[in-house]
This record gives C-alpha cells, structure tokens and sequence, in this order.
C-alpha cells in the first residue's frame, strides 16, 4: 500500500474520530504527510464536507 501512496503522490491522510488513528499515522509518517481527522458523522456535516475539499485541495494548509 505505501508503495502504490508513493506512486499517486498521495499528500494527505485522512482519519475518523470513530477510527483509530494508529495505522494512519505510520503511513503518513512513511509519506511524510500529515494527518488530517474528517468527521462523516459530524453534526456540522456541511462544514466537514468543506474542510475535506479544502485539504483534498490543499493538503499543505493541513
């Protein structure tokens, strides 16, 4: 999996609050990307839904 990250560039790692983070953080520690947490579940689902366009578009401002 890390390799095919590798390949696509991926630049961000996205989380649930319902997950365990764990396993994200190792592969953005290998990608040297942050970690960002999106909740689906969110009371505020609109404003969640934008914040993930934000960081799919700009995953520096993570």
């Amino acid at each position: 999996m890390l390799e095919k990250a590798k390949k696509e560039k991926i630049s961000v790692v996205l989380t649930q609050p319902q997950f365990s983070a764990k396993g994200a953080k190792r592969i953005a520690k290998e990608l040297k990307a942050p970690v960002c947490m999106v909740d689906p579940y969110s009371y505020h689902y609109p404003n969640s839904l934008m914040r993930l366009a934000s960081l799919l578009k700009n995953p520096e401002n993570a």
